[in-house]
C-alpha cells in the first residue's frame, strides 16, 4: 500500500499537469484566478485529546489556483489549494495520544479538477476528474474539523479518473452511449487501502421527442479491484446489470417511468442473495419551473428501495429534499463528491479564508472492501436577501456492511448565516453538530460519540484584492470511549490576496 506522501503528490501533479497540457493553446474563453493566504493559528489542544495540555502556533501558507472556461474542444475546471505549515511530523507531545505514530503533515492539498476533451465531433468524448481532499481515516475516532492538529486521525485522498465515451444515433430510432470509467484511488493513511474502479456501460434508448413513450436498455458492469503491497492480497468485488425502462410523457408536468432487470454479482457477503430481479417505479411532477417531484419505490436483493428527490425554488430561498438507498463502495462515500456546497440562494459560493467553496463534509464511512447499502437521507435550504444569508443542511446515512451486516449511521446538522455589515466588513458563524452511532451487535466497528462545532469569523477588505480574516472555532466532542473526548479551542488570524 502506498504510504509514501511524495509520491502520492507526484502522481497528482502528473495527472493535472496532462490535463492542462490536453488543453487546446488557441484563443477561448478562460478565466484565471491566483491567490495566497498566510495565516498564524493558536489550539488550546493540539493533540485533541481528553488531557488537552499541549497548545501550540502554527503558521500556514496557501497558495490556490483556479481555471475555468472552454477553448476549441475542451472545457476545463479547476480549483486547487495547497497547505503548507508549520507542524513538524516528529513531535513527541502526542506520542501517547497518536500510539506514537508521525500526527502532523506539513503539505495539505486540496483540489476539485474536472474536464471534459471533445475527441470527435458530437462523437467520442472524455470526462477527466481529480479530487483531493483530506478526512478521517477513521470515522468514529476524534480528528478535528482541521488538518492542523496532532491529533493522528488524518488521511489524504488521491482520487482521479478518466472516462472515454462515444455517442451515437440510429437515425430516429435509438441513441446509443458506451462508455468505460477507470477510477483509481490512493490514500496516506496506512490503514486505508489503495484500490480501482472500472467500469462498462451501455444505454441504447428513444429519441427523445419523437413518442410520449420512451424506452431504454441499459447494462452496466463494475469492478473494484483492491490490491495492497503484497499483490496476493488483491481482491475483487464485481457488480453487473442490465434493465428495461419505460417512461411516458403525460403532459408537461407528469411523467411516468418503470424499469425491471437482473442483477449479476460477485463479492464477498454475509447474505445468501446478492442478486436476482429488480424494478423501480415512479413518477416526476413539475407543476412550474420552480418545483419538481420524483417520487418512487422499487425491490433490489438488498430490499425495498424508495426514492425521492424534491426541490422548490422561489426569489429568495431554495429548499431541497432527497432519500435513496443504493449499494456502493466505502471507497466511493469517502471521495465521490457527496459534499454539499454551502452557497446562497443567489447559488454565489461562500468562501473559506483561502478563497475556496466552503463545503460540509459527510464522507463518513467504516473501512471494507465488500459493498455498502447506503440509505441516505438530506434537507437542505438556502435563504438569500441583500447582504444577509443563511443555510441549513441535515444528513443522515445509514450503512450495512455486506461482508458481515455490521451497521453504522452518521448525522450531521448545520446552521450557517453570513452577513455583510457594510461593504469592508463582513461577519459569518456557523453550528455544526455530528453523531455517530453503531448497533449493539456492531460495537466492533467503533464507539459512538457526538460532536458540537461552533465557528465564528470575520472578514474585513483591505483593498480590491487584499482582505484580513479572524476566525474563532470551539470543538466539543463526548464518546463511549473516554479516551477519544476532547475539547478544544482555536483562534487564526489570516491575510489573503486574490489577483
Amino acid at each position: 500500500m502506498m504510504s509514501d506522501r511524495s509520491t502520492l503528490t507526484l502522481s497528482f501533479t502528473t495527472i493535472l499537469a496532462g490535463a492542462c497540457i490536453a488543453m487546446p493553446v488557441h484563443a477561448g474563453d478562460w478565466k484565471t484566478r491566483y491567490g495566497v493566504s498566510v495565516s498564524e493559528q493558536y489550539s488550546d489542544n493540539i493533540c485533541l485529546d481528553d488531557s488537552g495540555d499541549e497548545d501550540e502556533w502554527i503558521s500556514t501558507v496557501t497558495p490556490s489556483f483556479g481555471l475555468s472556461g472552454t477553448g476549441g474542444r475542451a472545457k476545463f475546471d479547476v480549483k486547487a489549494a495547497f497547505e503548507i505549515n508549520s507542524l513538524d511530523d516528529n513531535d513527541s507531545r502526542c506520542a501517547e495520544s497518536t500510539g506514537g505514530q508521525d500526527s502532523a503533515d506539513g503539505i495539505n492539498p486540496r483540489v476539485d479538477a474536472s474536464g471534459t476533451i471533445e475527441v470527435w465531433s458530437n462523437t467520442a468524448f472524455i470526462d477527466l476528474t481529480t479530487q483531493v481532499r483530506q478526512n478521517s481515516s477513521n470515522s468514529f475516532t476524534g480528528g478535528g474539523d482541521s488538518s492542523l492538529n496532532r491529533g493522528g486521525n488524518k488521511n489524504t485522498t488521491y482520487d482521479y479518473s478518466i472516462n472515454p465515451y462515444i455517442v451515437g444515433k440510429i437515425k430516429d430510432f435509438a441513441k446509443i452511449n458506451l462508455g468505460y470509467t477507470y477510477d483509481n484511488q490512493k490514500n496516506s493513511a496506512d490503514e486505508l487501502e489503495n484500490s480501482a474502479q472500472q467500469t462498462v456501460n451501455l444505454v441504447v434508448s428513444s429519441v427523445p421527442g419523437v413518442s410520449p413513450l420512451g424506452w431504454a436498455l441499459v447494462g452496466n458492469y463494475e469492478v473494484v479491484d483492491y490490491a495492497g503491497n503484497d499483490n496476493a492480497n488483491s481482491d475483487k468485488q464485481e457488480l453487473s446489470s442490465v434493465a428495461l425502462r419505460l417512461n411516458y410523457g403525460l403532459s408537461r408536468k407528469w411523467q411516468f417511468y418503470a424499469s425491471t432487470g437482473e442483477d449479476f454479482n460477485d463479492f464477498q457477503s454475509s447474505n445468501d442473495d446478492i442478486d436476482g430481479t429488480r424494478w423501480d417505479a415512479g413518477f416526476t411532477w413539475t407543476p412550474n419551473p420552480r418545483t419538481q417531484l420524483q417520487l418512487g419505490t422499487g425491490d433490489q436483493f438488498i430490499g425495498t428501495t424508495p426514492f425521492l428527490d424534491f426541490s422548490y425554488r422561489r426569489k429568495r430561498s431554495v429548499l431541497t429534499a432527497s432519500y435513496k438507498k443504493s449499494l456502493t463502495f466505502s471507497r466511493s462515500l469517502r471521495s465521490r463528491d457527496i459534499e454539499a456546497p454551502i452557497t446562497d440562494a443567489n447559488g454565489n459560493p461562500l468562501l473559506d479564508i483561502d478563497g475556496l467553496p466552503v463545503f460540509l463534509s459527510f464522507s463518513t464511512t467504516s473501512e471494507t472492501r465488500s459493498p455498502i447499502v447506503d440509505e441516505r437521507m438530506q434537507l437542505g435550504y438556502r435563504w438569500s436577501k441583500g447582504r444577509t444569508s443563511f443555510n441549513a443542511d441535515v444528513v443522515e446515512s445509514t450503512q450495512i456492511r455486506e461482508e458481515d451486516d455490521r451497521s453504522s449511521k452518521f448525522s450531521t446538522v448545520s446552521l450557517s448565516a453570513s452577513r455583510e455589515i457594510s461593504p469592508k466588513l463582513s461577519l459569518n458563524t456557523r453550528i455544526v453538530y455530528r453523531e455517530s452511532e453503531v448497533d449493539e451487535d456492531s460495537s466492533a466497528l467503533g464507539d459512538e460519540s457526538k460532536e458540537y462545532r461552533l465557528y465564528l469569523g470575520a472578514r474585513r477588505k483591505l483593498g480590491a484584492k487584499t482582505s484580513m480574516t479572524l476566525n474563532y472555532s470551539h470543538n466539543d466532542r463526548r464518546s463511549d470511549q473516554a479516551e477519544d473526548e476532547y475539547r478544544e479551542n482555536r483562534l487564526s488570524l489570516g491575510l489573503v490576496m486574490t489577483w
